[in-house]
C-alpha cells in the first residue's frame, strides 16, 4: 500500500510539475522579472520653484465680463468644483482654509471654472513629496487649475492678476513664490508670458527601493 501511495503521489507532482512548465512558470517568471525590473528602476520627480518681486509686478490691465471670487470656506460651487478632482481634493481645500489660506476663483455661469490657492508659511509639494518652509514675508501660490472645457481662455492669467492685486494692497508680502513641474511645458510658456520665470530652486526627488532623496539646486 505504502508503495502504491508513494507511487500516486510521486505521478501527482510529476503532472504538477508539467503543467507548471507548459503553462505556468514561464509565463510567471517573466512577470516577476517585469515586475522586478520596474520596481529596481529609479523613479523621479522634478520642480521648479520660481520667485517674483511683488514691486516689480504691474498687473495687467484686462476687460473681462468674468466674475472672480476670494473664498477662505468650502462652498456649493466649490465643492462642486472639487469633486470634479476627487475626494483628495475636496480635504485638500478643507486643510488648507483651517491654515487661513485664500481660493481665487473664476466663476462662469454659477460654475467654478479655475482656481489658484495661497499657501503661507509653509507648502506641501506633493509632486515631490516636499514640505518647504517660507518667511513670512513670502506668498507661495499653488494648485493653478481650470478645468479642461475652459482652458485656452486666459483664465489662469486673470487669477494671478487678482493674486498680485490682493497680495500688493495687503502690504505684509515682498515676494512671491510659484511651483511648475518640468514636465509641464504649457505652464512653463505661460508663466513665461506672464514675466515670471526668475527660477530660483530646482528639486529633484529620487525614489529606489523605498528610499526617497530629494536633490536641490540652487539657481541664482
Amino acid at each position: 500500500m505504502y508503495s502504491l501511495k508513494a507511487n500516486n503521489i510521486s505521478s501527482s507532482f510529476s503532472e504538477i510539475f508539467k503543467k507548471i512548465k507548459t503553462k505556468g512558470i514561464i509565463h510567471y517568471s517573466k512577470l516577476v522579472f517585469q515586475v522586478l525590473r520596474k520596481s529596481l528602476r529609479p523613479r523621479w520627480q522634478r520642480l521648479f520653484i520660481f520667485e517674483s518681486q511683488l514691486e516689480g509686478i504691474i498687473p495687467n490691465e484686462y476687460k473681462s465680463t468674468i466674475e472672480v471670487k476670494m473664498l477662505w470656506e468650502i462652498n456649493e460651487q466649490l465643492c462642486s468644483f472639487a469633486n470634479q478632482r476627487g475626494a483628495w481634493y475636496l480635504q485638500q481645500a478643507r486643510d488648507l482654509f483651517l491654515k487661513g489660506n485664500i481660493c481665487f476663483v473664476t466663476v462662469i455661469d454659477g460654475k467654478i471654472t479655475s482656481c489658484l490657492w495661497t499657501s503661507f508659511n509653509q507648502v506641501y509639494l506633493p509632486d515631490i513629496e516636499y514640505k518647504l518652509s517660507v518667511a513670512k514675508d513670502i506668498a507661495p501660490l499653488i494648485d493653478g487649475y481650470t478645468l479642461d472645457e475652459y482652458r485656452g481662455k486666459g483664465l489662469y492669467k486673470i487669477l494671478w492678476n487678482e493674486c498680485f492685486n490682493y497680495l500688493v494692497k495687503s502690504g505684509k508680502y515682498s515676494k512671491l513664490y510659484g511651483f511648475i513641474n518640468h514636465a509641464n511645458k504649457r505652464s512653463l510658456l505661460v508663466h513665461d508670458k506672464l514675466k515670471l520665470n526668475k527660477i530660483i530652486l530646482d528639486i529633484t526627488l529620487i525614489k529606489f527601493l523605498g528610499i526617497r532623496v530629494h536633490l536641490k539646486r540652487k539657481i541664482k
